[in-house]
């Protein structure tokens, strides 16, 4: 089998993850000869190598954990040595080593069972926050409706005289390691405000502990942005987001009453700066 058919197999195993150039370098010194290279010089300096290929052919390579990452003159350099090619349109050759070594990502049978159980127990308790937050946000406040959804870790609520569609979520995202607590304001209501009126409503928010911005993005918008969004009809958040490592070590009462106050004092907002379309105490009652 030659060296090009050898390379096109992950046979190379390190006992090691590589997540840094100083380790791309490590792993080509241990298999070069496996990989067709013999090293002429080495160095610390630009270019890292001096290599001769099977064929004779001298080699001025440079070491990067990404070939992105290289910022040398191309035309002194004649390939790139990395662990991830992230440079599809590279100009010179690239030796991407994560084809032909493997790191040590295998797990034992032990190992996942362990993590299976820590996973289970962890999401009954996150199950447990959702009820006891749900319990004491509908004890706090009669007017409230809520809809919970244990297995998705979300607990949506709103007003019973709430007419305006987007509702008010508490989510547990164990993906990103944090609760999210997300309102979505009436476009029509916010499309009723002048610059000074949505920049004021901004600065509330801000004050309150809240983000007038994209969730998903975990970012805020500035006034510019969020007149742009309202005029795109795109949705807008108010949130605030909390660290999963934020209720370590408190009781269910105090995470209820952490997560369940900041809820009721988003509903709260919402409605006095009329971010939501309401309906009449007679029209809830005959509706």
């Amino acid at each position: 089998m030659g060296v090009e058919e050898k390379r096109r197999e992950r046979y190379f195993k390190i006992d090691f993850m590589v997540r840094d150039e100083a380790a791309t370098r490590d792993v080509f010194a241990m298999f070069h000869k496996d990989l067709g290279y013999r090293i002429i010089k080495s160095s610390r300096e630009f270019p890292d190598y001096i290599l001769e290929d099977e064929s004779g052919r001298r080699i001025r390579a440079e070491v990067e954990f990404k070939a992105s990452r290289f910022n040398h003159p191309i035309e002194e350099c004649d390939m790139i040595i990395c662990w991830h090619n992230d440079w599809p349109d590279c100009p010179i050759e690239v030796l991407e080593l994560c084809r032909f070594v493997e790191e040590p990502i295998s797990f034992s049978r032990e190992e996942l069972k362990e993590l299976a159980n820590i996973l289970a127990s962890i999401i009954d308790r996150l199950k447990g926050v959702i009820r006891y937050v749900d319990e004491f946000i509908r004890r706090s406040d009669h007017q409230i409706k809520t809809s919970l959804d244990e297995e998705s870790l979300r607990l949506l609520c709103e007003r019973k005289n709430w007419q305006t569609k987007r509702v008010i979520a508490l989510t547990i995202d164990l993906l990103r390691g944090s609760i999210k607590i997300i309102g979505g304001p009436d476009l029509d209501m916010l499309s009723s405000y002048s610059r000074e009126e949505l920049q004021q409503i901004i600065n509330e928010a801000e004050s309150e502990g809240f983000i007038v911005g994209d969730a998903e993005r975990q970012g805020p918008l500035g006034i510019g942005e969020l007149m742009l969004r309202v005029g795109e009809r795109k949705s807008v958040d108010i949130f605030r987001l909390h660290d999963l490592v934020e209720i370590a070590g408190k009781s269910p009462k105090e995470i209820a009453e952490m997560l369940g106050s900041e809820v009721l004092k988003l509903v709260d907002f919402m409605e006095d700066k009329r971010l939501v379309r309401v309906v009449s105490e007679e029209q809830v009652m005959n509706g």
